[in-house]
């Protein structure tokens, strides 16, 4: 923001309030850039859904972490898990569960800090579990989304 003054004149109230502003987000933008994820100490441990939703899902998310949300609908399921470690560690865990549980993973990928796994099993069930860091320093969040052509 430039302000053109002329000899002896001064700066405008609105614009040197306009200044400060733009100040301000400027260094609360560089503040917060980093990590994402909220001090170990600031969460509350996240909360699980019943133990009966957990049936619905193609594949129990309750082996890697805390399922906390269930939902479902028109052939399609999604759940939403919190586990105690790194993105890595959850994705490692999950393509185990993956394979175990007779699916045949299409696709992976995982760069440290988010990563996301595809997998079938026949022609009825496909889907993809993605991760997160966070919400909290030393957990990771889990996101499966599948359709089912058995569940129609």
């Amino acid at each position: 923001m430039s302000m053109n003054l002329h000899p002896g004149e001064r700066p405008r109230a609105a614009t040197v309030a306009g200044a400060a502003l733009i100040a301000a987000l400027v260094v609360t933008g560089l503040a917060s850039c980093g990590s994402r994820a909220m001090p170990a100490g600031a969460c509350a441990p996240p909360v699980a859904v019943e133990g009966a939703r957990l049936t619905a899902l193609p594949l129990d998310l309750s082996g890697a972490g805390t399922v906390t949300e269930v939902r479902s609908g028109a052939g399609r399921i999604g759940a939403t898990a919190v586990t105690e470690s790194t993105v890595d560690e959850s994705y490692a865990r999950v393509r185990g569960m993956l394979g175990k549980g007779g699916f045949k993973i299409t696709a992976g990928e995982s760069e440290g800090s988010e990563a996301e796994v595809y997998f079938s099993r026949g022609k009825e069930t496909a889907g993809s579990v993605k991760f997160v860091q966070g919400p909290c320093e030393g957990q990771a969040t889990m996101k499966l989304n599948a359709t089912s052509t058995a569940v129609r």
